[in-house]
């Protein structure tokens, strides 16, 4: 997309495939073919390399919500983010 080249720092969240089929399917409703037609148009979203000055960080969302805030808010206290 190059949208990274706007910001400072790219914050990717990963989640296992499977997961987010099933996410999916109960948060949305999508059938099975629906939810992985899904998946499959988001593959190549997060950048691979970063930009010149971009930092790219992945954060686990194999868990709960919560799980993944606390891990989001720890990684911006630790590296500074949001400023």
């Amino acid at each position: 997309m190059g949208l990274d080249r706007l910001c400072g720092a790219v914050l990717c969240v990963r989640a296992p495939w499977w997961k987010r089929l099933a996410r999916a399917r109960r948060r949305d409703g999508l059938g099975l073919v629906q939810g992985l037609r899904r998946i499959a148009s988001q593959r190549g979203i997060c950048p691979k390399l970063p930009g010149p000055g971009v930092d790219i960080y992945y954060v686990d969302n194999a868990d709960d919500g919560n799980a993944l805030r606390e891990r989001v808010l720890r990684l911006v206290r630790e590296k500074g983010l949001g400023n």
